[in-house]
């Protein structure tokens, strides 16, 4: 029990902090919607369970000691922030003012957001090496399978209402107003935070 008290702790800290998840997150929640946020916390969510899987079966230690294996996940985490962040920096004011209510606003399907929220979890190389570290730390190979599954359960839950709670405090009437204005700046410091996250990466 107090190995996975302190598993859940060490997780919840990393979570809470910035990183590309939440601007993600928050992009998708101001320049969409509140559901678009969800969507894209139920990708990261989902992108945390790969972390997890590998870690209980022993190929995030394979990962985090193999060269190769981890320069590929890298390089691909690093195009993937890098892509997003262009994206992002390049995009146009879409859909309506906020302040018309009466306008379609343009969303992205729960696919694409997903998508969006899976890949850039599942690819970041600082998620792997985090969640190895956590299972190398804290793990032995008498902690019972148990243990890891519900440490698993609390990672993949925890990251999906936080991110749920992100996308809500972003989607509020005054807070959207707020930004609504600011809008194409935002996006643009987004863009320029995710592509430097992403040469960063390589850079480690």
């Amino acid at each position: 029990m107090e190995v996975l008290i302190a598993m859940c702790a060490l997780h919840t800290v990393a979570l809470i902090s910035p990183g590309p998840d939440f601007l993600l997150v928050v992009r998708n929640s101001v320049r969409y919607s509140h559901r678009t946020g969800q969507w894209t916390s139920v990708g990261i969510a989902l992108g945390i369970l790969v972390h997890m899987t590998y870690c209980i079966l022993g190929i995030g230690f394979i990962i985090s000691q193999s060269i190769l294996l981890f320069n590929i996940l890298k390089y691909l985490g690093a195009a993937y922030l890098v892509c997003i962040g262009i994206m992002s920096f390049l995009s146009k004011e879409e859909g309506m003012p906020l302040a018309d209510e009466h306008k379609e606003q343009k969303q992205l399907s729960p696919a694409s957001a997903i998508k969006m929220g899976f890949y850039i979890n599942v690819l970041n190389p600082k998620a792997t090496l985090a969640f190895v570290s956590i299972f190398s730390a804290f793990i032995t190979p008498e902690t019972p399978f148990a243990t890891q599954w519900i440490f698993a359960a609390y990672a993949c839950v925890s990251a999906l209402v936080w991110f749920s709670f992100v996308a809500s405090v972003f989607s509020i009437s005054k807070v959207q107003l707020a930004f609504a204005k600011a809008r194409n700046r935002i996006d643009r410091t987004i863009g320029v935070v995710l592509v430097s996250l992403g040469l960063r990466v390589l850079d480690t």
